[in-house]
């Protein structure tokens, strides 16, 4: 919290504001972080024959990667070897349902965001701000439904950071398939 005006020249109360939050996934400082950990967030939602499309994004570095698992088991696993800062999930019941099961069975943060955080058109007005872009084949060819969690990221840097754009974050990579075994 910081004051927005000028105690000096402000009338009666001198405004004040939430600038940033800090979560694990969201930790900047280069005093607080271990150099040789991740600082990673990720992002996950389902589709609608049951595989989980992803993102993630060190936001400290501006590297961002998705990809997708064909299960809900085979996500788990891969989460799990992962040693993420942050996991987001959708409000619904599936995201609800992981967010109790991960809480029990690992010491990662997890939290659920507005459901509207994943849906594809707001991913993909995200991701317009984001890489400055009209065509979304230009961020990467295989985006397709994977905007939902690359935008999902992106939404919630924005809000946690008040900031529009996760600084030096100017490409996305595809995680290959066999790389979520």
């Amino acid at each position: 919290c910081e004051q927005l005006e000028d105690p000096a020249t402000a009338k009666g109360i001198v405004k004040r504001d939430v600038i940033r939050m800090i979560s694990p996934g969201t930790q900047f400082d280069p005093d607080s972080l271990d150099s040789k950990s991740y600082n990673v967030t990720h992002a996950a939602c389902n589709t609608k024959n049951n595989a989980v499309i992803w993102a993630s994004s060190d936001f400290s570095t501006g590297k961002m990667w998705f990809g997708q698992c064909e299960s809900i088991d085979e996500w788990h696993r891969y989460c799990l070897g992962q040693r993420f800062s942050e996991i987001l999930l959708p409000q619904n019941t599936w995201g609800e349902e992981l967010v109790s099961i991960l809480r029990k069975q690992s010491s990662v943060f997890v939290q659920n965001l507005p459901r509207f955080y994943f849906d594809q058109d707001y991913a993909l007005s995200r991701i317009a701000e984001q890489f400055q872009v009209t065509h979304f084949s230009s961020v990467h060819p295989k985006l397709g439904d994977f905007a939902k969690p690359v935008g999902a990221l992106i939404k919630y840097f924005q809000e946690s950071q008040k900031a529009l754009q996760i600084p030096s974050c100017s490409k996305i990579e595809y995680w290959l398939d066999n790389q979520c075994m």
